[in-house]
């Protein structure tokens, strides 16, 4: 089964020192790794910016969300089940900021 996994990071994480950057991106590619080697790692995914919008109509478009989580990456996982997803999750670098890891089964 394949999981996509999109990061969602906390409103504040904009917020964070030069060193810290480091650090956390030390720690986002070695959770990579880590399931890279446990031969689960389809697709490490890619890094959203930023800045959006939201398509309400046709006609409408809004460019604030009331969300106090951004949509930061996704990453697609293989896992057994929705409870081995959950665990390789479990572990991901952006649960330490405050931010959270919804686990979607892929159709």
């Amino acid at each position: 089964m394949e999981f996509c996994f999109i990061y969602h990071a906390a409103s504040s994480a904009n917020e964070v020192a030069p060193d810290e950057i480091q650090f956390q991106l030390k720690s986002w590619l070695a959770w990579f790794s880590a399931i890279e080697k446990a031969g689960r790692l389809i697709d490490r995914g890619l890094s959203l910016r930023s800045e959006r919008c939201l398509v309400e109509s046709a006609t409408e478009l809004s460019n604030s969300i009331a969300n106090s989580h951004l949509i930061e990456g996704f990453s697609i996982v293989r896992a057994r089940n929705l409870h081995e997803a959950k665990r390789f999750a479990q572990d991901c670098p952006i649960l330490k900021t405050g931010g959270v890891v919804e686990v979607r089964e892929m159709i």
